[in-house]
């Protein structure tokens, strides 16, 4: 690893003052020799050049490095030049990244590991780490972990390490951990190929870690090294590598000692057989849910399954900003605020981006990439501003222009829709006040895309400061194909939303959510998740009001269920002739199942002596909800915002005007609602809501 010494001293030299504190997307195509035969230098070549410079209390500073050399013969004839043997990224900031400590539930686990010798130390024909880097000889691996420990020479690492900036010897000592492996007594040689990431922690050198014992931890499994670590004998994190990749030269046997080529070792394991085909038994056997039902906690046949609690909550996940995601690639940048998207454009144009701010400006399937500013540089959202609409309706447009084509191309990753929203920079989770709240709904979008388009990336970040130069180096980062898909910046700090699972906060000594004081109105309660919610509510003794946009009249209301069935099927076939009546004769069926359904679950739940009434109203109509809300006996103590309208069909074949509605209802229904309700609220038992939303995390 003694070229990542080379590129931080290269780098240093280039911006002198700043400390380097990681590599990222480290390349070894070739072995660098560093002494020739004679014990002369070799002479390199070092090209440097800063790619981006951000200064600032969390800025940072990355040059890209590539180390040449030329092949010079016997004699001295130069036979090639500039042969690049590597090429990496070094991260450098104005003082060394804190170490951090890791508590135990977040290290490699070693459980039911074995010895092992490290094969690096074995007599061998292929590779020789002698003397200084020749510094743990012995690996513990396990299924899920590797554990080695070290203590580096003194005297020995400063004769030749002194004066370097990072623990190059170190390094190379983890990278050896986390290659170490055996299958049948036989452990592969490799040598690094690539590097993900490599952190530096403390600003220190293979000198300040020398004569104290460090432990090495790496995973292991079928990831095969996904990462490691060093630390120091008080538990420091000083160094960390990720996303390691080698290629073996040859094998050495850990007991015997022996040795085998590449070639060898794949003739004495041959590749296994194929799996004999799947052939499906003709009784109807495949049609049984593909589990054990020994192994099930409910009925595998039952519509119902357990459900689990999910948390979404931001964690810090630090990403070195490698610039040029957006370099010579074609951008389509659109926004609601005109001067903030032009100031964004002509930043990104800056980084090497060709961008465009008019979705008719160039064909669609020209534009690699959109990102949207939504409702940034606006002034601060109020409830019930509409400016949300347009920017939606200028969204939709600019994505049904271009989703035929980014469907059917067959190139993973290469399109990306990418947003950012004015919010607090941890996803609303900094008890702050939300600039711009409502770009959650192209969070949303931007999920449901990934579900439609699954070769293209998504990503939405949510910033709480949205000057021009910030957002262009952000989307410039971000726009690589990682797997967050939800990221944050506050302070600078680039957070994650984390899902994790929980249990219910159940308190058997707890008072019950509702009561018979309590009044109930669940939107769009009819049927469904919500009339399942509302018969809950109202076993518990409350009242419950249900709403929903139809009234419960018209076809299907009196009809019975072979009856029903026959106009079904008449309206449908009716609707085949004319243009656009497929789509108006399913509308209009829908109502009907609707009509029918509602008073059937109003029957039953009267049945059981439940408290359950519907009321028909369209929540994004003020006018109609003063009706509903004066016309009740009692003011509701409770809100639950359910209401919904989405046509089950891809985003390409919804009219913009559907996709402002189906916003609309969560947004302006929820706004219209609250508004009337609180008004009305005794002071003594003020409302209490929720809103109800389908959800995919990204997390």
């Amino acid at each position: 690893m003694l070229v990542v010494e080379i590129a931080a001293q290269a780098a240093k030299a280039l911006v002198p003052g700043l400390v380097p504190v990681g590599v990222r997307d480290l390349a070894l195509d070739r072995f660098v020799r560093v002494f020739r035969a004679s014990a002369q230098p070799q002479r390199k070549k070092i090209v440097a050049e800063v790619v981006e410079d951000a200064p600032g209390e969390y800025g940072e500073t990355v040059v890209r490095v590539r180390i040449l050399t030329d092949v010079v013969a016997p004699d001295g004839t130069v036979l090639a030049t500039d042969r690049e043997h590597g090429r990496m990224s070094v991260v450098l900031r104005d003082r060394p990244a804190e170490c951090p400590r890791p508590g135990p539930d977040q290290l490699p686990r070693t459980a039911g590991a074995v010895d092992l010798a490290n094969p690096y130390q074995l007599p061998n024909s292929f590779i020789s780490l002698p003397g200084t880097f020749a510094a743990t000889k012995r690996v513990l691996s396990g299924p899920e972990g590797k554990l080695a420990t070290m203590t580096l020479d003194g005297v020995e690492v400063a004769r030749w390490f002194e004066h370097s900036v990072l623990p190059a010897v170190v390094c190379d000592a983890l990278a050896q951990v986390m290659a170490v492996t055996a299958e049948d007594g036989w452990s592969p040689l490799a040598v690094p190929r690539t590097m993900r990431r490599i952190d530096f922690y403390g600003g220190l050198n293979d000198v300040a870690l020398a004569a104290e014992e460090l432990t090495l931890r790496a995973t292991s499994g079928p990831d095969g090294g996904l990462w490691g670590g060093v630390f120091a004998s008080d538990g420091r994190l000083v160094v960390r590598m990720a996303g390691a990749t080698g290629e073996p030269l040859g094998y050495v046997h850990q007991d015997s000692g022996h040795v085998r080529t590449v070639d060898e070792q794949r003739a004495a394991h041959p590749a296994q057989a194929p799996p004999p085909e799947v052939r499906l038994p003709r009784d109807g056997a495949e049609n049984e849910p593909a589990v054990r039902p020994q192994l099930l906690a409910y009925d595998s046949s039952s519509f119902s399954r357990p459900v689990q609690r999910w948390v979404a909550e931001p964690v810090p996940r630090p990403m070195e900003p490698v610039p040029g995601g957006l370099r010579d690639r074609r951008v389509l940048l659109r926004g609601a605020h005109g001067p903030a998207t032009e100031a964004v454009a002509e930043q990104l144009t800056a980084r090497g981006a060709i961008v465009g701010t008019a979705c008719g400006a160039e064909p669609a399937a020209e534009w690699d990439v959109i990102a949207d500013l939504t409702l940034t540089g606006l002034d601060d959202h109020e409830l019930g501003d509409p400016a949300w609409r347009e920017a939606l309706l200028t969204t939709t447009a600019a994505l049904q222009a271009v989703y035929d084509h980014w469907l059917e191309t067959a190139e993973a990753d290469r399109f990306q829709y990418l947003t950012i929203s004015h919010g607090d920079g941890l996803f609303g989770h900094s008890g702050a006040t939300v600039p711009q709240p409502l770009g959650g709904a192209w969070a949303a979008l931007a999920k449901n895309l990934m579900v439609e388009l699954p070769r293209v990336v998504t990503k939405s970040i949510d910033l709480d400061h949205v000057d021009p130069p910030t957002i262009a180096r952000v989307l410039d980062t971000e726009a690589r194909p990682m797997g967050d898909q939800e990221v944050g910046y506050r302070d600078g700090v680039r957070h994650v939303q984390r899902v994790r699972i929980t249990s219910s906060p159940s308190d058997p000594t707890a008072e019950l959510p509702v009561g018979s004081g309590d009044c109930v109105l669940i939107s769009g309660g009819g049927r469904g998740v919500g009339f399942a919610l509302a018969r809950e509510l109202a076993a518990l003794g409350a009242e419950v009001v249900v709403t929903g946009r139809r009234p419960l009249t018209g076809p299907g209301a009196e009809t019975d269920d072979d009856a029903f069935a026959a106009w079904r099927k008449r309206r449908l076939l009716e609707a085949v002739g004319t243009p656009g009546g497929v789509a108006e004769g399913r509308h209009v069926v829908e109502d009907a199942e609707f009509v029918r359904t509602a008073p059937a679950n109003l029957t039953a739940a009267a049945d059981r002596g439940l408290r359950i009434r519907y009321e028909p109203c369209d929540v994004t109509d003020r006018d109609q909800v003063e009706r509903l809300v004066a016309g009740l006996d009692r003011s509701p103590t409770v809100l639950v915002h359910n209401a919904a309208t989405y046509r089950g069909v891809r985003f390409s074949r919804l009219t913009p005007e559907e996709v402002v509605r189906a916003v609309d209802v969560k947004v302006t229904g929820f706004a219209t609602l609250f508004d009337v309700l609180t008004a009305q609220s005794p002071a003594d038992r003020p409302l209490r809501f929720v809103s109800c939303a389908g959800s995919m995390s990204a997390g």
